[in-house]
């Protein structure tokens, strides 16, 4: 099939000068690294969210290493789940001349192309199912989302800031629009559901009334817990960090605030306090506020 012969092409291609860029790492001037390991995410935990993270830090070279491994392992180890995404925070502080500064960029460049051309291939093969089925018979174990990360680079930057981001998705929803759609499902059970059609039906009529009961204007959201995941601020400038960044350095490291572990009960509101919200139906995470 010509198409996963461009895939398994790419892919090697990506892996190719993946080893020209760690090899270009190591042989430069570096001036600090600090790598973060997380806990192996296993295939029984993958929905879940945790209260407590442990984090394991390296530095120095050591750091550098498992950091330039970090950026090119996209395969699931034997005890994690290859469907949640593996999280390796770290960065790679280095001093490189003009040459070596233009020579990397352009490596990075090609890399990141490589990379998109590799989510094209993959979006071409067909529906998720098929893809997914398709991508794992080449490529056993591997975690696709992984592939598709870019790698960044940061210029001179005076602070990086390693802590954790505890976000939820919050979506706001029309009274009359959430009805229309609860009637929709009364009378269209999913298929995976353990209920009759009888109890599936009791239990949506039970989230109309308890719907129709909100009275007024008030303000419904659709509110989930999102994954708490590690983040770096790059000069107080928060982004996600999935994966270890290239920092390029003129003569000095900048400074480091490591990553510590996680605990869900240490943790504190930020930003302006949040309306008090009433869980009207728990199935769809749909809240209103109170007045």
């Amino acid at each position: 099939m010509i198409e996963t012969k461009k895939l398994t092409t790419t892919y090697d291609e990506i892996m190719l000068k993946g080893k020209c860029l760690t090899q270009m790492m190591l042989d430069v001037k570096l001036l600090e690294a600090r790598a973060f390991s997380l806990p192996a995410i296993s295939q029984a935990n993958e929905h879940e969210y945790p209260d407590k993270i442990n984090v394991d830090k390296l530095t120095g070279f050591e750091a550098l290493s498992l950091n330039n491994r970090k950026l090119f392992e996209f395969n699931a180890p034997d005890n994690h789940s290859f469907k949640a995404v593996n999280r390796s925070p770290g960065v790679n502080c280095l001093v490189l001349s003009d040459k070596n500064t233009i020579e990397l960029k352009l490596l990075v460049d090609e890399i990141n192309r490589l990379k998109d051309k590799f989510k094209k291939q993959s979006a071409a093969l067909g529906s998720h199912n098929v893809r997914f089925n398709i991508i794992h018979d080449l490529f056993p174990r591997l975690v696709v989302m992984m592939v598709y990360r870019k790698i960044k680079i940061i210029e001179n930057p005076e602070l990086l800031s390693f802590t954790w981001a505890n976000k939820k998705s919050i979506e706001k929803r029309s009274k009359h629009d959430l009805l229309s759609i609860l009637e929709k499902n009364k009378v269209n059970p999913p298929v995976n559901t353990l209920m009759s059609p009888q109890e599936w039906r009791f239990m949506i009529e039970k989230e109309i009334d308890a719907l129709t009961r909100i009275t007024g204007d008030r303000n419904l959201k659709v509110i989930r817990p999102m994954k708490v995941q590690p983040i770096i601020n790059i000069d107080n400038k928060g982004q996600a960090c999935p994966q270890p960044l290239i920092v390029l350095c003129s003569d000095m490291a900048p400074r480091i605030k490591d990553l510590q572990a996680y605990d869900k009960s240490e943790q504190k509101p930020r930003g302006r306090k949040s309306p008090q919200m009433q869980l009207v139906i728990p199935r769809l995470h749909l809240y209103a506020q109170i007045t």
